[in-house]
C-alpha cells in the first residue's frame, strides 16, 4: 500500500473513529458575535451559532443576520451577505416594503402561504450553515436551527429566511449538483420552511397559525427557473 493510500485509510478510519465516539446530545450550542462583512453602522446583528462536542471539539455552525425592516442593510445604504442583496431586491422595495405580489392569486404567489405579513416583524437571515462531513445526518443541522428558533434573536413575528441553493460551486457534475441541491431543499423543508412566493427563498414562521404550516413539504411550490424574467413580466 502506498504512503498516500495509508494516510487516506488512516484518516477514514478515524473519522469513523470519532463519529462512533458522537452523541447528539452531548453536543453544546453557542451564539458568539460575528465577524461584520465590511465596517457599517445599521441596526443589524450578526451572529454565528457554534455546534461544539466536549470531546470532538468545534462540529457545526450557523452564520445568521438579524435585521430591522427599515434600516441600512435592507434600503441598500450598507453592506451585507451578496445572497441578502438578492433576497432584498427581490421581495422588497427601498423602503424595506414588500414590493413583490406575493399575496396576489396568480402564479407568482405560490402556494400563496406568504402574504403582507412579510411587512412586520424582523428578517433573521440564514448566510450559511455548514457541519462536518462526519456529523452530518445525526441531526446537528436540526438541531441549531432548533436552538436559534427557541433564542432571544426570534419572536413571532419574525421570519427566518435562506437561500436553499448551494453557494459554493466546485467542479462537480450537473447531476451532482442538482442532487446537493435536494438535500439542501429537503434538509429546510423538513424543518418547517416553505418556499416564499415562487422566488428561490424559503421562508419559517415562529407563529405557529402561519399558513405555511398548514402545507406539507411535498405540497411546497417549485420556484421559476428563470425568476429574474418573471419578476420583469409581474413587477
Amino acid at each position: 500500500m502506498s504512503t498516500a493510500s495509508s494516510f487516506h485509510s488512516i484518516s477514514a478510519a478515524a473519522d469513523r473513529a470519532l463519529a462512533v465516539q458522537f452523541r447528539l446530545g452531548d453536543c453544546m450550542f453557542d451564539f458568539l458575535p460575528a465577524s461584520k462583512h465590511c465596517q457599517c453602522e445599521d441596526d443589524s446583528t450578526r451572529v454565528s451559532l457554534v455546534a461544539s462536542h466536549p470531546h470532538l471539539g468545534r462540529i457545526g455552525s450557523l452564520n445568521f443576520v438579524k435585521t430591522t425592516r427599515r434600516n441600512p442593510t435592507l434600503t441598500g445604504e450598507s453592506c451585507c451577505p451578496d445572497n441578502l442583496w438578492g433576497f432584498k431586491d427581490t421581495l422588497f422595495d427601498d423602503e424595506g416594503r414588500l414590493c413583490l405580489r406575493v399575496p396576489e392569486p396568480d402564479d407568482w404567489c405560490g402556494t400563496g402561504a406568504w402574504g403582507d405579513e412579510l411587512n412586520e416583524g424582523e428578517i433573521i437571515w440564514i448566510d450559511d450553515l455548514e457541519v462536518l462531513e462526519q456529523f452530518r445526518e445525526r441531526g446537528v443541522g436540526t438541531s441549531m436551527l432548533t436552538e436559534l428558533m427557541a433564542s432571544e434573536y426570534v419572536t413571532v413575528a419574525d421570519h427566518l429566511m435562506c437561500d436553499p441553493r448551494p453557494r459554493y460551486i466546485p467542479r462537480i457534475s450537473y447531476e451532482c449538483f442538482s442532487a446537493w441541491q435536494d438535500r439542501l431543499l429537503t434538509f429546510f423543508r423538513t424543518n418547517g420552511f416553505r418556499r416564499v412566493g415562487r422566488t428561490p427563498y424559503l421562508g419559517y414562521s415562529p407563529n405557529p397559525f402561519h399558513p405555511s404550516h398548514l402545507i406539507a413539504a411535498d405540497d411546497d411550490a417549485d420556484q421559476y427557473e428563470d425568476y429574474v424574467q418573471c419578476l420583469e413580466v409581474v413587477g
